[in-house]
């Protein structure tokens, strides 16, 4: 089964391709508790159960595009999707580059 599925996977990663089927979610509409009136929209969250194979082929193809990225050498100020960097660290560099222009 893995080896038939890493086939799969391999093939729409060269083709570049995304099954239709794999992007189908079902939605689910759940009431927050507590709420006081449930005639709002903000009463109630929304559940989206998607394919686990399309989750999967996702997490592949990001991890793919990373190391790709990666060889490439991203710029040191590149924080999205890499690990160890955080949206905290950015606004960090921010602050401190508007305390240096400030002094």
């Amino acid at each position: 089964m893995k080896r038939c599925l890493l086939f799969l996977w391999n093939q729409a990663w060269s083709y570049g391709y995304f099954f239709k089927e794999w992007k189908c979610e079902d939605r689910v509409v759940i009431p927050k508790p507590g709420k006081a009136d449930y005639h709002e929209c903000g009463a109630y969250r929304t559940i989206s159960i998607t394919s686990v194979l399309g989750k999967q082929f996702e997490r592949i193809t990001s991890q793919r595009l990373i190391a790709i990225l990666a060889d490439l050498e991203f710029d040191p100020f590149q924080f999205a999707y890499l690990r160890n960097r955080s949206t905290t660290q950015a606004l960090l560099i921010v602050t401190e580059k508007v305390k240096q222009g400030l002094a």
